[in-house]
Parts: C-alpha cells; sequence; structure tokens
C-alpha cells in the first residue's frame, strides 16, 4: 500500500505554486503569511501523513486555536481546508475534515467609521506630517500600505467649480502598495487588486492642506515620499504609526471600536451618502466585486464633483478658497 504523504512537503509546495484567480503568482506578503501561519498556527500538521489528519484531530486543534482568537483560527483553517481541498484533487485524500464553520472569523469585536466630529478631533491631535495621510484615508479612501506610497508626483491640481469659483482641487492618484514582509523587507507592488488603481479626489477646502503639507514635509523630487518615515526616504512602518494613530485616537475620546482601516469606512460611506451610484463607489474604493446589479449602473466621470459634497469637519474649516491662478506650489 502506497504511503500517505507528509503534509508540511506538500503545503510549502502548495504556497510556491500557489495562483491568485487571475492566474497570478501569489503577492509576497500573501505568501508570507501563508507560511508564518505555517509554522505557527498549523505547525502540528507539519510532520502529519494526511491520512492522519481526521475530523477528529482537526475538531481538537481548531477548538484550541479558537481560545487564541476567533479571527487566526479562521484564517488558518482558511488555509488548512485550501490546502486539504489541493490534496483531494491530486488523489492524496478522499474528504475534508476542515468544515466551512471553523473558516468563519467571529471576534465579536464592533468596528466603526469615526464620527464627523471624531474624525475632527483626530485631524487636530495628530502629528502635523500625517495630517494628509488621515484626510487621504477618510476622503481617499487610501489604505495605510497606499498612502505610504505615495509620492510627490500622485499628487495633481485640476481646476473645478466650487461654490460658483473655479478653484483648484488636488487629485491623487493611487497606483501602488508599500508592503514589508520579513522574507523580502519592503517591497513597492501594485495595489491589492487591478481595481484599486484609481484617482481620487479630495474636497476643494483641502487643497490648501494638501498644498501646505507639500511644502513642509515632502522633498522637490518627484519620487520624494508624501509620508517618509523619520527625515529619510524610507517608507513609514506600521509600527511607527500605530502610536501616533493611538495617541490622536485617544485624543478623540475612542479607542479600540475604531481603527485606522475604517478611515475607509468613513470614506466609503460619506460618498455614498454624497450621491455616488454603487458602481462609482466601487471605483472610488477600488472594489472589483460588482453584484448583478452592477451591471446596469456605470461610472460617470463624477468623482470631482462627488468629492466636493462630503462633509468636511469644523475643525479642518480652512480659509475661504481663492482663485485658481493665485494657488501655487
Amino acid at each position: 500500500m502506497k504511503e500517505s504523504p507528509l503534509f508540511g512537503p506538500f503545503a510549502e509546495k502548495w504556497v510556491a505554486q500557489r495562483l491568485t484567480p487571475k492566474g497570478s503568482p501569489l503577492r509576497s506578503k500573501t505568501s508570507a503569511e501563508y507560511r508564518r501561519q505555517l509554522g505557527n498556527g498549523l505547525a502540528p500538521f507539519r510532520s502529519m501523513a494526511f491520512d492522519d489528519i481526521t475530523s477528529a484531530f482537526v475538531r481538537e486543534w481548531h477548538a484550541a486555536r479558537m481560545l487564541d482568537g476567533p479571527t487566526q483560527a479562521g484564517a488558518e483553517s482558511r488555509l488548512l481546508r485550501a490546502i486539504l481541498n489541493t490534496a483531494i484533487e491530486d488523489g492524496l485524500k478522499e474528504s475534508n475534515p476542515v468544515t466551512s464553520a471553523m473558516c468563519k472569523a467571529t471576534t465579536g469585536k464592533k468596528y466603526r467609521p469615526p464620527t464627523l466630529a471624531e474624525l475632527g478631533v483626530i485631524c487636530q491631535a495628530i502629528e502635523d506630517r500625517f495630517k494628509l495621510a488621515i484626510i487621504i484615508a477618510a476622503y481617499g479612501s487610501a489604505r495605510i500600505s497606499e498612502w505610504r506610497a505615495l509620492q510627490r508626483e500622485s499628487i495633481t491640481f485640476v481646476e473645478a467649480l466650487y461654490e460658483g469659483r473655479v478653484v483648484e482641487q488636488a487629485a491623487v492618484r493611487i497606483m501602488d502598495q508599500a508592503i514589508h514582509t520579513t522574507e523580502k523587507g519592503w517591497e513597492r507592488t501594485p495595489t491589492k487588486s487591478e481595481e484599486g488603481e484609481r484617482v481620487v479626489f479630495l474636497h476643494p477646502m483641502l487643497t490648501p492642506l494638501v498644498q501646505e503639507h507639500l511644502r513642509r514635509f515632502v522633498g522637490k523630487a518627484k519620487k520624494a515620499l508624501l509620508f517618509p518615515s523619520g527625515t529619510t526616504q524610507e517608507y513609514l512602518p506600521d509600527w511607527t504609526f500605530w502610536p501616533i494613530w493611538d495617541r490622536a485616537r485617544q485624543a478623540a475620546g475612542i479607542t479600540r471600536e475604531v481603527r485606522e482601516h475604517d478611515l475607509r469606512k468613513f470614506a466609503g460611506t460619506s460618498y455614498a451618502q454624497a450621491g455616488a451610484t454603487l458602481r462609482e463607489t466601487m471605483k472610488f474604493m477600488g472594489h472589483g466585486t460588482p453584484a448583478a446589479a452592477m451591471i446596469y449602473q456605470v461610472d460617470t466621470g463624477r468623482g470631482a464633483e462627488l468629492a466636493a459634497r462630503m462633509p468636511i469637519p469644523a475643525a479642518l474649516s480652512i480659509e475661504m478658497m481663492r482663485p485658481a491662478d493665485s494657488m501655487q506650489i
């Protein structure tokens, strides 16, 4: 009788050969996370033969992992289930002992976007060099991996009609993200999905803030980072930004229920409330999984107009817009 192969070597090869639904290799961050899971939560399976991975063993393993946290347990279960599905396709196993229920990640924690007033306090309390980062997340839908990759050339100014006057409006071109893995260090890669490549417009009242940031904190070179780490042109690590974010969040009287990522929720909600169609909102957010009804909705090119309708907190009220020809960087 043929000996059942070991899970560990098969799983390593699985990660190396895995393709995305679009047929491209896994991103470095994704493959690094899979390998991390294989070396940590899924470590008990590495030396096991496929025949020994039974429903009873998986249930016991999952129960133990749930004690450490449902989110991680769910992620590890999804990876284990996917690998075992491939093993079934290869004829190495007859059925999958990982149930769909194990793959769910219910933490019980409820997250929400900040209120307009809370956002105003955060913008006031955050260090000046990161105020624009908060704005680009809350009003431009950028993920932290996206806004830390932005460069001077990512910002352009276009003429827009606002309250009966021609003013300058900032446009942010989001094309890349900067991610860090223990295997490769910093990498500049395309956005999370092809749909993530987008140009978003900021409210016209925010133009002076954008210009001030460019003058004070950004080098003159086109490739100069908008939010470098310290005085160097290094990418800003998460572990450097989180304490700064936490202090600003605490100043607003909020803690774990509002994460930096929830600024994207504020952006998406505000954009939709400004009158955007589902298609326009998906383009604004960089999402690419439309429902069937989406086929009958179109992108109308109203990005600048919709951005001008989004609410601005009182704390960010800036001087009245000057004519476009008087605004210079």
